[in-house]
């Protein structure tokens, strides 16, 4: 099955999936920009990150990139992006997130989502989720939602905040989000 283009905030997204996600950052006010910038890989490769969220701090780094890919799909037209072989090709991104699947709560389901570059070292740990650091309020995607490794100036003592208030109230709007019969996504 193809997936059906979709407009949200002026932009054409390539599936309703990536439009869902942009709704979450939304309601998040998360800045994000929608495929900003391509890459070619020295084999000839060529990759365009999803989204870019360039203030949300991800294991150390305060830029992070974003790849949205239907749930069990990590494939990229035949190029996996989990494979430890395109290490090196996934340097440009200090950090590149996998979400699987739409947007929704850790305690909905299992959430899968990934976290695959670590200062340059691709690898997998499907217990990271989005989070908040209870001072500032600075959004963080973190290993099993502990704000206090948001690298934000707050000084924190082991905190996990992926049910603050704010993030489920993104997920469900992202949830509810319809884009059918020319509905803009707007909840």
């Amino acid at each position: 099955m193809e997936p059906i283009d979709t407009e949200y905030k002026g932009y054409r997204f390539r599936s309703r999936l990536e439009a869902r996600w942009a709704v979450f950052f939304q309601h998040l006010g998360v800045e994000w920009q929608y495929e900003p910038e391509g890459y070619e890989f020295e084999n000839g490769t060529r990759y365009l990150p999803d989204f870019y969220l360039p203030y949300t701090y991800s294991t150390y780094s305060d830029e992070t990139y974003v790849e949205v890919k239907p749930e069990g799909t990590t494939d990229t037209k035949g190029w996996d992006i989990t494979s430890r072989e395109n290490e090196a090709e996934l340097s440009f991104a200090r950090s590149l997130i996998l979400l699987s699947g739409r947007p929704r709560a850790v305690d909905d389901e299992q959430a899968d989502y990934i976290n695959l570059n670590y200062k340059g070292h691709v690898y997998e740990d499907n217990i990271q989720y989005f989070c908040q650091c209870p001072k500032c309020k600075t959004i963080g995607f973190e290993f099993n939602g502990r704000a206090e490794r948001i690298q934000c100036s707050c000084s924190i003592f082991e905190t996990h905040t992926q049910d603050a208030p704010r993030l489920p109230k993104a997920y469900n709007a992202a949830s509810k989000a319809r884009f059918e019969h020319g509905e803009s996504g707007v909840v």
